[in-house]
């Protein structure tokens, strides 16, 4: 993954590609046949789906988008 700063310098983060999604799905696993609490609230899960979609927002525009 690449992050580009402000001023737009470029730093390579890594990430493993491997098992990409596994916490996500121990996690629902645990809350459906545990009852275990999620790891997220909805209220976090609410807030990632909105900068999500403002990224895509803003990469279809090419404009900033404000949260």
């Amino acid at each position: 993954m690449t992050f580009f700063d402000a001023s737009g310098k470029a730093e390579e983060i890594p990430v493993p590609e491997e098992y990409l999604y596994l916490g996500e799905i121990e996690d629902m696993h645990n809350a459906i046949l545990d009852g275990a609490p999620g790891y997220l609230t909805l209220e976090e899960t609410r807030n990632h789906v909105k900068t999500v979609l403002a990224l895509y927002e803003s990469a279809n525009t090419g404009k900033v988008v404000k949260l």
